[in-house]
């Protein structure tokens, strides 16, 4: 098998995964392509593909799932398999649910999103906006997606091939800008990560403020 073969072959065993884990095994088969759009680190483009049945009147029409690998290197595992899922979140609204205009990711997305375990966040850290044109999210540990991603990494599935030439942005910042938000109460395993200094974090179960520690 190619390397280009190996990434998607990744890409569908995850997506299949997944499917089953978050998904109740609902959504329908999507093409996977590896591109490198700009600032992006996936995309999900409806009715992109179809079959080559000349002459004939099927119409059959594939989704598409793009996921960008000039990213891969500066992200973990978990990382990008959370783009993955973020953009089949997609995917489901569009057959169970109402998709807003545009590239427009609108309460129905975040909801869904928050159910499976991914928060979501214009910024991509905890404080950010849950809707919007441009979105981002970041991990919940211990929910849905943290616990299925780490059964799958166990499996021993892992990101093939890493593009060497990340763009700048793609550069990791380091530890010291990350803080971790944890939940006081004793037996509390919330937390979550973003930039130091941000407020009003709290944790829904215990009805306390989440408390800062830098990375």
């Amino acid at each position: 098998m190619n390397p280009g073969h190996q990434s998607i072959a990744l890409l569908a065993r995850a997506y299949i995964f997944f499917n089953e884990e978050l998904f109740e095994g609902k959504l329908k088969t999507v093409h996977f392509t590896l591109q490198r759009k700009a600032r992006t680190f996936g995309y999900y483009s409806p009715d992109r593909w179809q079959a080559n049945r000349r002459g004939s009147n099927d119409d059959e029409l594939v989704d598409e799932i793009a996921m960008n690998p000039a990213y891969f290197k500066s992200q973990s595992t978990q990382q990008i398999l959370s783009t993955l899922v973020h953009e089949m979140v997609h995917h489901w609204q569009r057959y169970f649910g109402k998709p807003g205009r545009g590239q427009y990711h609108n309460v129905e997305w975040a909801k869904k999103m928050e159910s499976i375990g991914l928060f979501p966040s214009d910024t991509g850290e905890p404080g950010g906006k849950r809707t919007g044109d441009r979105m981002s999210h970041y991990i919940v540990p211990g929910r849905e997606f943290d616990v299925a991603c780490g059964k799958f990494i166990n499996m021993g599935h892992d990101i093939p091939w890493f593009d060497c030439h990340p763009p700048k942005e793609a550069v990791q910042k380091r530890s010291s800008d990350k803080a971790t938000y944890e939940c006081p109460t004793l037996g509390c395993d919330l937390k979550v990560w973003g930039k130091p200094g941000i407020q009003n974090l709290g944790c829904t179960v215990h009805k306390t403020l989440l408390k800062e520690k830098l990375a």
